[in-house]
């Protein structure tokens, strides 16, 4: 499995709210952009958005590849690499994958439970941080090696991840002890392929049956999470 079928596996296992999209940086990092209409960047707001930065962070665990950049993901004055543009020591395209939805900034924080509460009274001349309209990003950090070309939204991204590794297992099987992360990354792929939710759940029904072999009340109790959330 890629690196980001594993991050997106580790949002979609957290119930965390779909990023509207994330970007291939060039350096082997990849951005995350939960992305809101702009708002007045006021410092109870920032706090609000460092929460919100943190909740969404916490919930990634990383892998043996990746991990979470605290230090870019909680700096809302960080400018962040521009769609299109070319790394300057790597020589990589930043490239762009938008698929997701849209928020407003009280509506993620709400998603995310992360208190909303805006002050009673506020001073006119409060101190406004710098804050970047429109992103709420978590930035992860990686190895790789390589150029990457072409734009695909995040729905050709996960038919891409659930082909090859469909692929894969149909070769190998699936290992003892993985059959249920495999179900539950083919799940959340066919969610993000199929037009409705009772097409994607029979489809793993029929995958299970096949090629992984759980028991299917174990399986049921196993994505019941991922079906309400996804």
């Amino acid at each position: 499995l890629t690196i980001i079928s594993e991050v997106f596996a580790q949002i979609a296992k957290a119930g965390l709210p779909e990023p509207t999209g994330y970007i291939l940086s060039g350096t082997g990092g990849i951005h995350l952009y939960w992305i809101y209409a702009g708002v007045e960047a006021y410092k109870w707001r920032v706090d609000i958005w460092r929460n919100i930065t943190t909740k969404l962070g916490k919930a990634l665990t990383g892998g043996e590849l990746w991990h979470v950049d605290w230090g870019a993901s909680r700096d809302p004055a960080r400018v962040m690499r521009m769609i299109g543009t070319y790394h300057g020591k790597s020589g990589r395209l930043t490239q762009g994958f938008v698929g997701g939805p849209f928020y407003s900034f009280a509506g993620l924080a709400q998603a995310l439970n992360v208190s909303y509460k805006q002050p009673v009274q506020t001073v006119a001349n409060s101190t406004v941080a710098v804050l970047p309209k429109r992103k709420t990003t978590v930035v992860v950090s990686q190895s790789g090696k390589g150029k990457v070309t072409g734009r695909h939204t995040i729905g050709q991204w996960w038919a891409k991840i659930y082909f090859h590794t469909l692929n894969h297992l149909r070769k190998t099987g699936v290992p003892e002890g993985k059959r249920d992360s495999t179900a539950f990354i083919l799940y959340v792929a066919l969610r993000h392929m199929k037009s409705s939710e009772e097409d994607a759940f029979q489809a793993i029904l029929t995958l299970n049956d096949e090629l992984i072999k759980l028991p299917q009340d174990q399986l049921i109790k196993y994505l019941s999470t991922a079906r309400k959330t996804h």
